[in-house]
């Protein structure tokens, strides 16, 4: 998939080096450049569907520049920034769907990743509704069972672990599903889309840049013209398998031994209630800080987050198994205290840890027999990405 390109306007080199050193951080995003020279009124605003503008620019048609801009395409977005603390002089901007944050001077580096973060998953959002108004309400209340949530977190857990031998069986329920109800192609399609968005952030979040390992094709564009279930299969099997591939190898080239070794200590011991960042830099005989600093440089998220995630992946896998409570659940993933377990599940996974049980033993009922009644009151839970908020 082409990265997503924006362009800044702004004056101040500080904030040029932070954007420029920031995009760097997300393959699926690209800096087309930057310039502190609004264009020619007649000539409108940059041809990128994101907009980096710095509102303390000394020119008297900033505004109206946005305006602009935000008027050409309800898909153009904008991330504002400027040294003033209160946007009241924004009154008529308030609120505007298409301005993703207003960021203060000096740029804070996190607020910088949430703003592009937040960005990155409209686009993708946007792009998933490339195939939305072709499906009948019928295919839009199929799509909306937690089948296909679940069989997509079930292919994203593939693709972390880099495993692509069980991405056809996978991959065959789904189609299995859709033509045992007669479904078209077009609700595949939107699987399709779906899932190679939630692989990109994925690859994103680990910090991996696969520009010069990208295969020559555009993944959504060849989704959209595709005219038969099994080729756009096929296609997708492809897809993820070459990035199963290249990901394997770009993380064992990259991967320095110190964070390897941490990695390895974390799935052996990420069961250990005291489990810490200052046990692990013991445990590796280095300084915590040290160690926290190479961690997110290399992992691409803290070692909190990454420690969360990697227990929530697991406890996912205890929660599809009969015979633990959910108390058992929490401690065999290093967690004592339930309401603690219970509360970031939800957040990392969008439902509880007993609805969570529940949508996936009544999923895999449905797929034994693909043909009932879908459910509105069925919600789809957000896939999990293990790592910090991609590219095939």
């Amino acid at each position: 998939m082409r990265p997503f390109p924006g362009f800044l306007y702004t004056e101040d080199t500080e904030v040029i080096r932070q954007f420029s050193d920031t995009f760097e951080l997300y393959p699926a995003l690209r800096l087309e450049g930057y310039t502190s020279a609004l264009p020619p009124s007649h000539v409108g605003e940059p041809r990128c569907p994101l907009l980096l503008l710095d509102l303390d620019l000394p020119h008297p048609r900033v505004l109206d520049f946005l305006q602009s801009y935000l008027g050409r395409s309800d898909q153009n977005l904008a991330i504002l920034l400027s040294k003033r603390r209160d946007f009241d002089f924004l009154y008529h901007f308030q609120g505007h769907p298409q301005i993703i944050r207003y960021l203060v001077k000096p740029l804070e580096a996190e607020r910088m990743f949430e703003a592009l973060e937040a960005a990155l998953a409209r686009f993708h959002r946007l792009h998933e509704q490339l195939c939305l108004n072709v499906l009948s309400r019928e295919e839009l209340e199929e799509y909306s069972n937690f089948f296909y949530c679940h069989m997509r977190s079930q292919i994203v857990v593939e693709v972390r672990e880099g495993r692509v031998e069980n991405l056809d069986g996978l991959l065959s329920q789904v189609v299995d599903r859709l033509r045992t109800g007669g479904f078209s192609l077009n609700l595949f399609q939107r699987f399709a889309i779906g899932l190679i968005c939630v692989v990109n952030d994925l690859i994103t979040g680990m910090g991996i840049d696969l520009h010069n390992m990208t295969p020559p094709s555009d993944a959504l564009s060849h989704i959209a013209r595709a005219t038969d279930f099994d080729p756009l299969k096929a296609f997708l099997i492809g897809e993820i398998t070459y990035t199963v591939e290249h990901v394997a190898l770009y993380r064992d080239s990259h991967l320095s031994p110190l964070i390897a070794q941490a990695l390895d200590y974390l799935e052996r011991h990420y069961d250990q209630e005291d489990l810490s960042l200052q046990r692990l830099a013991e445990a590796l005989e280095v300084s915590a800080s040290y160690l926290s600093t190479r961690f997110k440089s290399e992992v691409g998220v803290g070692f909190i987050q990454y420690l969360q995630s990697l227990r929530i992946e697991h406890a996912k896998k205890l929660l599809s198994q009969k015979g633990f409570r959910m108390y058992e659940v929490a401690a065999r993933v290093g967690i004592s205290d339930v309401r603690y377990f219970a509360r970031i599940f939800k957040r990392a996974v969008g439902s509880t840890p007993s609805e969570y049980r529940k949508q996936v033993v009544l999923s895999l009922s449905l797929n034994r027999n693909p043909h009932p009644a879908p459910s509105s009151a069925l919600q789809p839970a957000a896939s999990l990405l293990p790592v910090k908020p991609t590219h095939i």
